[in-house]
């Protein structure tokens, strides 16, 4: 595979009307050009042109129904069009996320938790003794209060997928067009 390409540019955004918005509605800029994409103050934006994703990041940490994220990638089309938005929570969303969340955008569509678990794991020996570790979660249908894995809205233009990690602490929020 060819190497990715990254430009790196320290930019100030101007937020305008954006900056005054306690939680920016993000599903606003799916099926739009990068260029009108201006959340971020003082952001450091990789691009790595081969996925074309923008990866976007500041020291300044935003608010998002309770939580904070200070960074999020965008991929886009050929035409730079914005195909969707994912968010970088760093923590485990907890009920009063999950009532906020859902007061603005309806009850999920799906919520999937965990099922079966299944663990591969495979040893090289190799100067670095290098072990792989396989996770395969088998996911049934379930409520927030049985911990989900994954939670999904279909809207009309897009969908929104919450991707909880619980071994690694993290929620990644996604907004993408249909």
């Amino acid at each position: 595979m060819k190497n990715s390409h990254y430009i790196y540019i320290l930019i100030l955004l101007n937020i305008g009307t954006i900056n005054n918005m306690k939680t920016p509605n993000f599903e606003n800029f799916l099926g739009k050009h990068i260029k009108e994409f201006n959340i971020i103050e003082n952001a450091t934006i990789k691009h790595d042109s081969i996925f074309n994703t923008y990866v976007i990041h500041s020291e300044k940490k935003y608010d998002f129904f309770g939580n904070t994220y200070n960074g999020y990638t965008v991929s886009v089309n050929n035409k730079n069009i914005v195909n969707d938005i994912t968010l970088y929570i760093n923590k485990i969303i907890d009920s009063s996320f999950y009532d906020n969340f859902t007061s603005e955008y309806g009850i999920p569509n799906e919520t999937k938790v965990g099922g079966s678990r299944v663990v591969k794991k495979e040893k090289f020996k190799d100067d670095l003794s290098t072990e792989i570790k396989e996770t395969n979660i088998s996911l049934k249908k379930g409520s927030f209060d049985e911990k989900p894995h994954l939670i999904k809205w279909y809207k009309e233009n897009y969908e929104i997928q919450i991707f909880i990690k619980r071994e690694i602490n993290i929620t990644e929020i996604k907004f993408s067009l249909k």
